[in-house]
């Protein structure tokens, strides 16, 4: 499977675009969230099993970096041209525990953009939050585990270049 995001004309129904969200290993992509800027990009989120590929982009993880879990991206898409901006993807830390192994599964499922005011700037700039699940015995590199059940992150990145600013558990 590949997610992908069409533009479409709201009076005619006309196709006027679609880029697809697929991984070089063949591996499923899944879509499962999606928001806007109101700046004409829209951010899409999801999970997979592979890097993700953008217009133009290598694989965001590379094939000795996937974990064996489904690792969250978040992918930045401008509607004009209907191309990539930037990727950012979210891998989980794999743990073992006796003999039996948890995936670090972790699933992007929502997004939000806020504009934040930074206080010694007195300007507004546009953030944009990931929402997910991340599996049993996943790690986002704290050096401990959660057992149990599923649980939520959520990650902020900058609108502009898709760079990380938090992640947390």
């Amino acid at each position: 499977y590949n997610g992908f995001v069409t533009k479409v004309d709201a009076n005619t129904g006309i196709v006027l675009g679609t880029i697809r969200i697929a991984s070089p290993e063949m591996e499923d992509d899944f879509v499962a969230g999606m928001c806007h800027d109101g700046e004409g990009n829209v951010y899409v989120t999801g999970y997979t099993k592979g890097g993700v590929l953008g217009d133009g982009f290598e694989a965001v993880i590379n094939d000795q970096d996937i974990p064996k879990g489904y690792t969250a991206f978040i992918q930045s898409i401008d509607l004009e041209s209907m191309s990539t901006n930037w990727v950012s993807q979210i891998a989980a830390e794999e743990h073992q525990t006796g003999t039996l192994y948890y995936p670090p599964d972790i699933m992007g499922v929502a997004c939000a953009v806020v504009e934040e005011v930074m206080a010694e700037e007195q300007k507004a700039y546009p953030l944009v939050y990931m929402a997910g699940n991340i599996g049993p015995h996943g790690d986002l590199n704290t050096g401990t585990p959660k057992p149990g059940g599923f649980d939520i992150f959520i990650a902020q990145f900058d609108t502009n270049d898709g760079e990380k600013q938090f992640l947390n558990r």
